[in-house]
């Protein structure tokens, strides 16, 4: 069965050329008639069948869609008028993109606009092209032109936002190990001194009499740990700090300044 609508009276040349499915976007020009076969606004679902909508150019220049009873262009041109919302309501989401998620996900929803707006640019010049010099149809290709230019900026814009926030996050990764690597080189030169003489101590239980045992007790032994607080504190005090950008920077990556406008 076709999905040409069964009361549109196109000649049997073009019925032949037109199957159960959308198929691609293309025009279909047989003895003075026209079809423009034409996909609706991409699902979510990027597995799902394409469904068509039909504009069919009589030879006496009236139009016909298959979805309502207008004779004018007006369907045609409201269809285009869809495709520029939909990339308008994308495009507003650039402002408040701020993680790799985001990113993503502008350039999921993006990416079957880019493909569709080319095709429809491609299919109105064509028609364009068959009709002459129609202001009208002239009026809708300009529109579909503006529809792929719009769709390819919001898909570039959000590849370098992608883009970006890849390359900061690696950034901030490598600064982040290389304080890891100072701080484990100053701790490691610390157990480089204080192991041999702890280990010995250990191993030889080792327990030296100094006379100290008994004396001042037991405020020695309280200034003794104050000082080697004290020594502890001044080694934490010479550790590398994680740079403050490092410790308060957002998960995602700050967007550049500037975008391309259409």
């Amino acid at each position: 069965m076709s999905i040409l609508p069964a009361t549109w009276d196109l000649p049997e040349s073009i019925r032949k050329r037109v199957g159960q499915t959308a198929g691609r976007q293309r025009l279909i020009a047989e003895e003075g008639h026209v079809l423009v076969l034409l996909h609706e606004l991409p699902s979510a679902d990027a597995t799902a069948e394409r469904a068509a909508r039909l504009f069919w150019r009589t030879p006496n220049g009236a139009y016909r869609s298959s979805g309502g009873d207008d004779r004018t262009i007006k369907p045609l041109r409201q269809h285009v008028e869809r495709y520029l919302e939909a990339i308008d309501a994308i495009e507003d989401r650039l402002d408040r993109a701020s993680s790799a998620s985001d990113w993503f996900g502008i350039l999921t929803d993006v990416a079957p606009l880019v493909r569709s707006t080319r095709n429809l640019a491609r299919v109105l010049q064509e028609l364009r092209d068959h009709v002459g010099a129609d202001r009208d149809v002239i009026g809708v290709r300009d529109r579909a032109a503006d529809a792929e230019r719009a769709a390819d900026l919001v898909h570039q814009w959000a590849s370098q936002g992608l883009d970006y926030c890849t390359a900061r996050s690696n950034e901030e990764q490598a600064r982040l190990a290389t304080y890891l690597g100072r701080a484990s080189q100053r701790l490691n030169l610390v157990a480089a001194f204080t192991f041999p003489v702890t280990a010995l101590g250990s191993f030889f239980g080792v327990n030296l009499a100094s006379g100290l045992e008994h004396t001042a007790e037991p405020h020695l032994f309280w200034s003794l740990g104050a000082a080697a607080l004290a020594i502890g504190l001044g080694l934490a005090l010479r550790m590398p700090r994680i740079p403050s950008e490092l410790v308060d920077a957002p998960r995602g990556a700050q967007k550049a300044d500037g975008r391309p406008g259409r």
